[in-house]
């Protein structure tokens, strides 16, 4: 009897192919991002992280994904805006690095700064250019208008 043939006769299991490892890689990191989200908009109450005025309609990472940021509760903030670069909104202009923000070692799970760098966002935002916007979580803002 051959290698091949005894191979053969063995229950050796077949790898998977690679097309399925990667749908199944994509599923489990859409499931991931799936839920990272309902954290985000939730902590975020459903506004805008950035100018606190309109709905929360994505979600966006402070620090680029080309830059060695990630999805995750710390770097990710809910912002308005759909689809980026169809309409004036803060993901539009934070992606478009027209709106400027900083951050502790907390980043999202802390307070951030968000600050319009052109005249657009700051009509945008509603406020000067430059002006600094202080935005804390937004379950640290109900805990202290609930306070006595």
């Amino acid at each position: 009897m051959s290698l091949d043939d005894y191979y053969q006769t063995c229950a050796i299991p077949k790898g998977e192919p690679r097309q399925k490892i990667r749908e199944r890689t994509r599923e489990v990191y859409a499931d991931f991002v799936a839920k990272i989200r309902v954290f985000v908009f939730g902590r975020e109450r459903g506004i805008c992280r950035c100018c606190r005025k309109r709905q929360a309609e994505s979600m966006h990472e402070l620090e680029s994904k080309g830059s060695g940021g990630k999805v995750s509760k710390r770097n990710s903030v809910a912002v308005c805006g759909r689809l980026v670069g169809t309409d004036y909104s803060c993901h539009t202009y934070l992606q478009q690095n027209k709106i400027g923000w900083s951050g502790g070692p907390r980043r999202a799970q802390g307070t951030l700064l968000f600050w319009p760098k052109t005249q657009r966002a700051a009509d945008w935002l509603g406020v000067k250019l430059h002006e600094r916007i202080e935005s804390p979580v937004m379950h640290e803002i109900a805990e202290t208008v609930n306070e006595p």
